[in-house]
């Protein structure tokens, strides 16, 4: 009881002042560090904007979150300057869908896996969605592969990218894409090290060189948009509009207008690899006319080239209907062209 008189005499007696409120300032470098590393990409583009002291610490914490998500294997391919932070805010959005890089259970963080351990699985399931029977597929391996891409491995490599990057590149959009966006659409992590690299690469090189020239693709037939992934429907689904959008799963893009993929004025003609080359077949489809703008705070909005006349655009990039032209209202390599045209603009990360 006695205890308990003083204390309160002696609370009574004095006067307290609240501390004053701690800024972030104010902290010490190593624990401002450890604050921005706990920033998502948004908060670290606020941060940036703070203070020139504050922007060599955000890009610090930018490449090690995400170094952390995509893994080491990724380090040689980090984007550096605007495009650091929309890699990361990319691979955030695709980390929420199916996690991070796993190990081979499928359940834990990354500890090693590539896409070339999810190699086999994937190519089994494109050649399943191509249609053929499960128990007469045979997987060839990559480095029986690769030899048929020779001349879009080097051009790449030609073009700037590690050759690691490149045979990867290759190899995950020309055999398994397909596969890819099917696990992407259902939020399955089956095939998580191929989609973060394939995304990765991509979004290290946006915004690169000049912007492209419209690039067109056929909607549907041969390896048409929505053949290959659902979403496109949307374009000619009723009712749709000028304004109307969606995300898309896969790797997607188009060719550039020129002799070969517009002879004439009949429609689209896209490469078809056959026993004698390369052989430019039409296409009596909808063609999707993709716009490439330059780069603002809400991203980028320009395909990524990755063939002398091809640009392509990463998954999960918002699509948005501009225009809509019928059959002989529009042009292209000085054709009048004789089948319906979307097009469309681009936006991701």
């Amino acid at each position: 009881g006695a205890a308990r008189g003083y204390i309160g005499r002696f609370l009574m007696s004095h006067t307290f002042s609240a501390p004053a409120p701690l800024e972030l300032a104010s902290l010490p470098v190593e624990l401002l560090f450890k604050v921005l590393l706990s920033l998502r990409a948004d908060g670290l583009a606020r941060a940036s904007r703070v203070c020139r002291a504050w922007q060599g610490l955000v890009v610090t914490a930018a490449r090690e979150r995400l170094l952390a998500l995509r893994g080491p294997a990724a380090a040689g391919t980090t984007p550096h300057g605007p495009s650091l932070l929309c890699s990361l805010s990319a691979a955030e959005d695709l980390t929420r869908r199916i996690g991070r890089r796993a190990d081979g259970n499928g359940k834990q963080p990354w500890r090693g896996q590539t896409w070339r351990d999810e190699w086999v699985k994937i190519r089994r399931e494109e050649l399943v969605l191509q249609g053929n029977e499960l128990e007469d597929i045979v997987v060839e391996t990559t480095e029986t592969t690769l030899p048929r891409f020779r001349q879009e491995v080097e051009w790449l490599v030609q073009s700037g990218w590690e050759g690691c990057d490149a045979k990867a590149y290759t190899l995950l959009v020309y055999m398994g894409r397909g596969a890819l966006g099917a696990a992407l659409r259902v939020g399955s992590r089956r095939y998580a090290a191929s989609t973060h690299a394939l995304t990765g690469l991509l979004l290290s090189r946006a915004g690169q060189g000049e912007l492209p020239p419209t690039c067109f693709c056929n909607l549907s037939g041969r390896w048409g948009l929505s053949e290959e992934d659902p979403a496109w429907g949307a374009l000619s689904a009723a009712g749709a509009a000028p304004g109307a959008s969606f995300i898309a799963t896969t790797v997607s893009g188009g060719l550039v207008a020129n002799d070969h993929t517009f002879a004439d004025g009949r429609g689209l003609r896209i490469p078809i690899f056959c026993a004698h080359g390369v052989e430019y077949q039409l296409q009596d489809a909808a063609v999707v006319a993709f716009v490439s703008r330059p780069p603002s705070r809400e991203g980028w909005h320009a395909l990524v080239q990755t063939t002398p006349t091809g640009f392509s655009l990463p998954p999960l990039a918002r699509v948005t209907l501009v225009s809509v032209l019928e059959a002989g209202e529009w042009a292209a390599n000085g054709h009048r062209v004789c089948q319906r045209c979307y097009t469309v603009s681009v936006s991701y990360a």
